[in-house]
């Protein structure tokens, strides 16, 4: 595509999301393959991860249910998001152990506690305020994704970011994420650009 030489630094989405499916984890991790899993993304965070924190002056954050990861695991998130807090360049946000319904039960479930705490009235809830108790909204200034990348073909968004990406722009890449490269994001990027977002409204 050779729009892709023509992006526009005015239009870059400000938060992209991509749903990678390059291990085929959805369909054969199960016990022992499952550790395998954590160990390498342990060591992706504690080489990959590192590197980028120091080399690019990247903020990283992980959401998801960490409490339930390995504790090797969870003590390597801690220090790259400790060594990371300050930088402001871009935000690295990993999601692990996370399903997007699980994050709206979440919300749901502290709203109910704040409400039978007597903290938050039945007619304080709205969609403004389910809208701060997600994840995202927490560690980030931009919660919602502009732009959701999905690789290896598919054309589903697999319990990713369900409650985030209401008025985002979806982009289907066929190649596995492994094999996803600078000139493939650029693609995604210059079709971003060719679209009028709407956010809901109807066409005038």
């Amino acid at each position: 595509m050779g729009a892709a030489a023509e992006l526009q630094r005015e239009r870059m989405p400000k938060h992209i999301g991509v749903i990678m499916d390059g291990n085929g984890s959805e369909s054969y991790l199960m016990q022992v393959e499952v550790d395998l899993f954590m160990r390498i993304i342990e060591r992706f965070i504690i080489l990959d991860v590192m590197d980028l924190i120091k080399r690019y002056n990247i903020r990283f954050s992980v959401i998801g249910d960490i409490s339930r990861l390995p504790k090797s695991l969870q003590c390597a998130i801690s220090s790259a998001k400790e060594c990371s807090h300050a930088n402001k360049r871009m935000h690295f946000i990993l999601a692990l152990n996370y399903g997007g319904r699980y994050e709206i039960t979440e919300a749901c479930r502290k709203i109910a506690t704040e409400v039978k705490d007597g903290v938050l009235k039945v007619d304080d809830i709205n969609e403004s305020l389910l809208d701060q108790r997600m994840m995202t909204n927490i560690i980030t200034a931009f919660p919602n994704p502009d732009l959701i990348i999905r690789t290896s073909g598919e054309l589903r968004v697999s319990n990713f970011l369900l409650w985030q990406l209401a008025y985002a722009e979806f982009y289907f890449a066929s190649k596995w994420f492994p094999d996803f490269e600078r000139a493939d994001l650029k693609e995604a990027l210059a079709s971003f650009q060719c679209r009028k977002r709407r956010f809901g409204e109807r066409p005038n």
